[in-house]
């Protein structure tokens, strides 16, 4: 896909920038929430470690049993949907820097 420049006053122009950095945003915000999780559950094997972690609930009661496994695998595949080969092409087509 060739790369595309936009100008940036438009407003679809701005728009499509905005959301093209927005994407690179969120992928980086969950690749620093992966990093974290990753630490507080072993590399993911303790999924029920994120129940009762601190950077989870803060100072407020533990998540019910399970919560742990669905929170830590939704946020795999949200991650590996932000880094899909084809959300990564249109990111890469639009990115500016």
């Amino acid at each position: 896909m060739p790369r595309i420049a936009l100008p940036p006053a438009p407003v679809i122009s701005r728009n499509t920038l905005s959301a093209v950095q927005q994407v690179i945003a969120l992928r980086d915000q969950l690749l620093r929430t992966k990093d974290i999780a990753d630490e507080i559950t072993a590399g993911g094997t303790d999924k029920a470690a994120l129940e009762s972690s601190p950077d989870v609930v803060g100072t407020g009661p533990a998540l019910p049993a399970g919560t742990g496994a669905t929170l830590y695998d939704a946020l795999v595949t949200v991650l590996a949907a932000v880094n899909s080969a084809s959300v990564k092409a249109v990111v890469k087509t639009f990115d500016r820097g």
